[in-house]
């Protein structure tokens, strides 16, 4: 006798079992989990057809859920609209918004992208053809992870600035130091995949960040 399979469904929540379950914290990871399943893909293909990567719509998107959170457990969301509807005009308006923001506070031009961090990036000794290799992609890699990225590292690393202080420099488009120190953790984290996805060997790929990070 054939046995009969069982597809596992997954948990899904009304909007109005949301908002209970964020204010009450009740089943909470899942109710987390389920909207990331049933909004990412919506709001990745926004974000892409808006200008932006990958990457930009998984910020987008975290920001969005932390906005969603903070105005359930204030009430400000009661459910009165879809949380499907909820999200995507957040995440539309705070990708127009950062958009305008990115280019008022973009510092290099396209010619100056490619040297960033040229100054960290030079020696006196000839660069062997690999550590060149690697440093063409460490530059183009920087130009696809965005200016706010750029904007951090040479803050960071290259002007020796305190997270307070780059919090200032982009006045008010963050809200907490907190927030840059987690933009900056995922910034280092895309910079990597963007390295690795070029098929840099791990020697030269931990030289070029080792010496320009």
């Amino acid at each position: 006798m054939a046995k009969k399979l069982f597809s596992i469904k997954r948990t899904a929540f009304s909007t109005e079992e949301i908002v209970q379950n964020i204010t009450h914290k009740s089943n909470y990871e899942k109710t987390i989990q389920f909207i990331y399943e049933d909004n990412f893909e919506g709001i990745k293909s926004l974000i892409l057809s808006m200008g932006g990567n990958e990457f930009d719509a998984e910020d987008i998107f975290q920001d969005a859920i932390a906005k969603l959170i903070w105005s359930i457990e204030k009430s400000k969301f009661k459910g009165s609209a879809k949380i499907s509807t909820y999200i995507y005009t957040i995440c539309k308006n705070m990708w127009i918004n950062t958009q305008k923001k990115e280019y008022r506070y973009k510092l290099v031009d396209a010619q100056q992208d490619s040297y960033l961090f040229d100054e960290s990036l030079t020696d006196e000794t000839p660069l062997k053809e690999d550590s060149l290799n690697a440093k063409k992609q460490f530059s183009e890699a920087l130009k696809e992870i965005g200016a706010d990225c750029q904007s951090i590292f040479k803050s960071f690393y290259y002007e020796g600035k305190t997270f307070n202080e780059i919090l200032s420099f982009f006045n008010g488009k963050y809200s907490t130091e907190q927030a840059i120190r987690n933009k900056k953790s995922r910034c280092l984290k895309y910079l990597r995949q963007k390295l690795e996805e070029r098929n840099i060997s791990s020697e030269a790929l931990n030289n070029i960040l080792d010496s320009s990070l």
